[in-house]
């Protein structure tokens, strides 16, 4: 796994890439309470066959925030992502809300879209299902409590990982969620 980084619509976006460049390109699209590493155990799997690139959408993770906060601004940025790193045409996968990223930049670029593939994703509204901890937390120890029963299949190890990487210290030493909750339900 290697971590990048472009400007790509103006717009800084983080990402990971996983693979041989000359190899079939699959972008991966977390979900709303994701970011890129969601898709490190899928990339794993698929790197010997696939150049896997994951980009933490813009207003998550360690990308630009710029309160863009819908699918189709999302899809323009994410689809300026794949031009500026050299995706032309890409296998798309979209988790959960980014199903609606992944059909934007299909259904504006169809030439660029190989395939859609969706993980957990309806047309439907979202179903109810008990909210991610959004923080701010006061320690490590609180937030790593809180996401506990949100992730039960992970060990400690694991478990830390993933939270280090979801969480950023902020201003004032808190810890806090690396997503721009201003444009988030």
């Amino acid at each position: 796994m290697q971590e990048h980084a472009v400007v790509a619509n103006g717009t800084r976006q983080h990402y990971l890439e996983w693979g041989r460049t000359e190899a079939p390109a699959v972008v991966l699209l977390h979900g709303a309470s994701g970011f890129c590493h969601d898709w490190d155990l899928v990339s794993a799997d698929l790197q010997d066959r696939f150049h896997c690139v994951a980009p933490d959408i813009p207003g998550y993770g360690d990308s630009d925030w710029p309160g863009v906060g819908d699918p189709d601004g999302e899809g323009e940025v994410v689809a300026a992502f794949m031009r500026e790193v050299g995706i032309e045409v890409a296998h798309l996968v979209g988790h959960s809300r980014s199903a609606r990223v992944a059909t934007a930049i299909a259904a504006r670029y169809p030439e660029r879209a190989l395939s859609l593939t969706f993980v957990d994703a309806s047309p439907d509204p979202p179903i109810s299902i008990p909210p991610r901890p959004l923080g701010p937390f006061g320690s490590f120890a609180e937030a790593l409590e809180q996401f506990r029963p949100h992730y039960p299949a992970l060990d400690g190890a694991d478990l830390q990982r993933r939270v280090e990487r979801y969480l950023k210290r902020g201003a004032e030493g808190q810890w806090l969620v690396k997503r721009d909750l201003s444009t988030r339900e």
